[in-house]
């Protein structure tokens, strides 16, 4: 039977997770000022996964009150950088993979993550010379590229998808361009 005080260390404990539990994530993990995490929120609460957006702006602040602009930039240097980052980690599992249709899926997933890199270093180009329809439009190209590489693996032969987490970053990110430079358009 349990001790009574291991019963209110329980109890104890329990209430300690409840309330953490109903502390919103932008409380707990928060660099931005007040003003500039409730853009993000506005921003994070349209994506699938409110914890990863709200962390990539947060770690990514140059200053802890950002504006649109600023939230815009952060989402083009980490969809171009996840996007290098996949194209390179492509070509090395390419270098040593020996099945024949892997390396025909992992071949449209380079060409694919080739053009999301290409598109957002043009996008990239397009917001610095103030572009913002440009950007939208470089943002839009780099969707069907990258999902090529998730649908390539659901056709036969069956295969596990070994960009499964990559894939689901970067589509994030994508949305999260979009939903950031569609703002800026609405100033």
């Amino acid at each position: 039977m349990p001790s009574l005080s291991s019963l209110h260390s329980s109890i104890l404990l329990a209430m300690v997770i409840a309330v953490l539990a109903t502390v919103p994530p932008s409380l707990v993990s928060s660099k931005a000022d007040p003003k500039t995490q409730d853009l993000i929120d506005s921003i994070c609460r349209q994506m699938p996964q409110y914890q990863f957006c709200n962390q990539t702006f947060n770690n990514n602040l140059k200053s802890p009150s950002s504006d649109v602009f600023a939230l815009t930039r952060i989402t083009l240097e980490q969809s171009l950088l996840n996007a290098t980052s996949t194209l390179s980690f492509i070509q090395n599992l390419t270098s040593s993979e020996t099945d024949k249709a892997v390396l025909d899926k992992l071949q449209v997933c380079e060409n694919g993550y080739s053009i999301v890199k290409n598109m957002f270093e043009e996008a990239s180009k397009e917001f610095e010379q103030q572009d913002y329809d440009g950007v939208i439009k470089s943002e839009r190209a780099t969707v069907r590229p990258q999902t090529s590489c998730i649908t390539i693996f659901n056709t036969p032969p069956p295969s596990t998808n070994p960009l499964l987490q990559r894939n689901d970053d970067m589509q994030l990110l994508i949305t999260m361009a979009l939903a950031t430079c569609s703002l800026i358009g609405r100033l």
